[in-house]
């Protein structure tokens, strides 16, 4: 493994390589992430900061960020020196943030897509998630169009997902909104909600009890058809297969709907 990060380290990232041939040089290699199976772009940005470098140079570093994530001046870092072996020169981990510094603008980390607090994207930052390997949708622009994408697109280049689905921002937040008016609506109108609430909590404790108020009418209903086909039969009806088969279903429906006509126990409280 130290062989590995040495080589990717100082071999590749420490002479210009991009952030995509880094995450695609492990991807060939299998080396395995650190956390995922797939590597991310996203990873390797974290790794090449020049505070983390620091660590594989052997250091220990505190006080690199902000509450709110930024990243503190170097002077404000707390280091301590000898704290690991080593697994770079300190000369090497330097050599790496020149070259990084010098690839700014050229190789820049920028996959269109957006995934911060302050982001464009109403539904950015877990809200919206792909139904395929549960990754972050996050947003992409494509020239003048806004889109949400899997994570796994422009990070792992769809490794772990599948093919890239392009959903318009503009339409799925849209119907976001749409659904959201609907609700703060009916939140707005009391007796609309109640009434929408107590329903709701009747289907559930129907649902639990299997108690169907209208239970009742159904089987009335169906014992008069099974009398009526009966008659029929007494009086001449001459397709008795047809008689039978639906004397049958009615018994079957009538049976299952017996259970449901009695009403539990539940003690002296009222519904809703």
């Amino acid at each position: 493994m130290h062989e590995w990060a040495h080589h990717c380290l100082v071999h590749l990232a420490g002479s210009g390589a991009s952030l995509d041939e880094l995450r695609d040089y492990c991807h060939k290699m299998g080396i395995p992430g650190r956390r995922n199976k797939y590597w991310g772009i996203s990873t390797w940005h974290a790794l090449l900061q020049p505070s983390v470098l620091l660590q594989y140079a052997g250091y220990a570093v505190w006080n690199v960020h902000t509450k709110e994530g930024r990243v503190r001046p170097a002077s404000e870092w707390v280091i301590c020196e000898k704290a690991y072996e080593p697994l770079i020169t300190q000369a090497e981990a330097q050599k790496i943030v020149d070259v990084r510094r010098s690839l700014e603008g050229k190789k820049r980390f920028v996959t269109g897509s957006s995934r911060t607090h302050s982001s464009a994207y109403l539904l950015s930052g877990g809200a919206f998630r792909c139904a395929r390997c549960g990754a972050n949708m996050v947003g992409f622009r494509n020239q003048s169009h806004s889109y949400y994408i899997c994570g796994s697109q422009p990070y792992r280049k769809g490794m772990g997902c599948g093919p890239g689905v392009y959903v318009p921002q503009r339409e799925v937040e849209s119907e976001v909104l749409r659904g959201l008016e609907d609700l703060l609506g009916l939140c707005a109108d009391k007796e609309g909600f109640t009434r929408k609430v107590n329903a709701e909590l009747r289907k559930l404790w129907e649902d639990a009890t299997g108690f169907r108020p209208y239970a009742a009418e159904r089987l009335s209903a169906i014992d008069k058809r099974i009398a009526n086909i009966r008659h029929a039969v007494e009086y001449g009806l001459n397709d008795a297969t047809w008689a039978n088969a639906r004397l049958k279903e009615l018994a079957d429906e009538r049976e299952a709907l017996i259970p449901a006509t009695s009403r539990p126990d539940t003690g002296s409280g009222h519904g809703c």
